[in-house]
């Protein structure tokens, strides 16, 4: 025996006619099945990132009626009153789900309030006759829907304070609408 038929022997394959070897690959049954799974975790993600995407854009109004409170506040510490903002930026009626710079309708520059860079909802402060209570509203349509949905941040009544006898305002934030 020498050197080269041992090695023929070692590097050539077997057949031994009518036994078939495997085929190698996947057949269509498997890849149609790995398919539907990549379907079906689609059905699942792409709407729940979509919710995710809506309650991350929420957050804007949430901050901004914050700062618009805070801001409303100091003005009524030096006045004893709130003051009535028109809705802002407002210029094309319901806001969209797109940002758009912020244009002061009229009211948010007197009380010195003016957002850092873009918005995607509308802002409005309405005031008691007496000017003692109010509330600030974010109106917005994040998925484009037409139906708006609205934050409001309202006064509820004056409260006494805890220890130091001092009068504080009650504040309470609702949320109506199809956004999240």
């Amino acid at each position: 025996m020498n050197i080269y038929s041992t090695y023929k022997k070692i590097t050539t394959p077997h057949r031994r006619v009518g036994i078939r070897c495997p085929d190698k690959g996947f057949t269509l049954i498997e890849l149609m099945i790995v398919i539907a799974i990549i379907g079906v975790l689609a059905a699942i993600a792409i709407p729940t990132y979509a919710r995710f995407q809506y309650q991350s854009k929420t957050s804007e109004a949430k901050k901004i009626i914050d700062s618009i409170k805070k801001t409303q506040i100091a003005y009524h510490s030096e006045h004893e009153v709130f003051f009535a903002c028109a809705s802002s930026p407002g210029a094309n009626g319901t806001a969209g789900p797109s940002q758009r710079p912020w244009v002061d309708n009229g009211g948010f520059g007197t009380i010195g309030f003016a957002p850092v860079g873009d918005v995607r909802y509308n802002y409005s402060v309405a005031v008691s006759a007496d000017g003692q209570e109010m509330a600030i509203e974010a109106e917005g349509d994040l998925d484009g829907d037409t139906v708006a949905s609205y934050y409001t941040l309202s006064s509820d009544g004056v409260v006494p304070g805890a220890s130091s006898g001092a009068v504080s305002i009650a504040w309470d934030i609702s949320h109506s609408g199809d956004d999240y």
